[in-house]
């Protein structure tokens, strides 16, 4: 399910609700054998809320980390029961049913203790959404017990940040393993076949979602990625040059054997690169010519000198 669409900002166009209504009805099937499903979704740009819905019980829960600020769920509300009419009436009658107006409903419980924000917009939206994710999954066995549920997580109400700042790094590190086997791996449930998407596309999500947050990392933040190669020189290889294609640079590397190539994120930087590269190849190869024709003029005298010496 495309995150993307999960947002206030986007879901209030009709067209684009129907395309996320669509979403999620599809991640609902996809997930029929499952007791619940979780999805983040942002009410206005910096905030995030886990929504945890029950399909078959026609229940949904928010737990938001910044409830201090009152926020407005008219549209996701709308869009999850139309999701869940589309679901139910794929996937058969559900355990629980609730109707409004013709259509299937879910009772939305939006004020549920959950874990809190030390204090309001401190940029931890989304990680707070993680945390209360596993925390989730960790007390799964007691979601069947409500009011277990309600007095657990509201102990973890008072929870304060500095409890459970340390958690974040392990949480970088797990998105990084999922990442590596399940999405970049051809194997993995969430593998992206189609190669990664270029910086543009990416920046230009970003401006759509009106995220101006700095990509983080444990060191801090960081510049954006560069490009993926697209063109490719060999400096050394059995025909150097500039190749455009993968499998055509290492055709000319493979078995090579002092092979040197690199890739470049355009054609124009690439030639700009070889060209520099033979411009200082001739010149190292005009000044090894003129080493080798001092070292022969060298040798040429000391024989003179030597024949003279032996003449006289």
């Amino acid at each position: 399910m495309d995150p993307f669409y999960m947002r206030e900002s986007i879901i209030c166009n009709p067209g684009d609700r129907a395309i996320a209504t669509r979403q999620v009805e599809d991640f609902m099937l996809a997930n029929i054998k499952k007791g619940a499903i979780l999805i983040p979704y942002f009410p206005e740009d910096k905030f995030c809320t886990l929504i945890v819905v029950h399909p078959q019980h026609s229940h949904a829960v928010y737990l938001d980390s910044g409830r201090d600020k009152k926020k407005d769920y008219t549209h996701i509300r709308a869009l999850l029961n139309d999701a869940l009419t589309g679901f139910a009436n794929k996937a058969g009658p559900l355990k629980v049913e609730r109707k409004s107006r013709g259509g299937l409903v879910l009772t939305h419980t939006t004020n549920f203790p959950c874990l809190r924000q030390s204090k309001e917009d401190n940029g931890m939206d989304a990680w707070y959404a993680i945390l209360q994710m596993q925390e989730y999954i960790k007390y799964a066995d007691d979601m069947l017990l409500p009011e277990s549920l309600r007095n657990r997580f509201g102990n973890m109400a008072d929870a304060p940040d500095r409890e459970i700042r340390k958690n974040w790094g392990r949480i970088q590190q797990f998105i990084c393993t999922i990442i590596l086997q399940d999405v970049n791996n051809r194997s993995g449930e969430f593998f992206y076949g189609y190669g990664l998407p270029p910086n543009d596309e990416i920046e230009l999500r970003l401006e759509m979602s009106r995220d101006e947050r700095p990509f983080n990392s444990l060191e801090g933040c960081r510049p954006f990625p560069l490009g993926m190669p697209t063109t490719y020189v060999v400096y050394k290889g059995r025909v150097p040059g500039v190749y455009d294609d993968w499998e055509d640079c290492r055709r000319q590397v493979h078995r090579f054997s002092g092979n040197s190539y690199k890739g470049y994120p355009t054609r124009v930087e690439a030639e700009g690169r070889y060209a520099r590269y033979l411009a200082g190849e001739m010149r190292d190869m005009r000044r090894n010519r003129m080493k080798t024709m001092a070292f022969v003029m060298m040798v040429i005298v000391t024989m003179l000198v030597m024949f003279y010496v032996i003449v006289v």
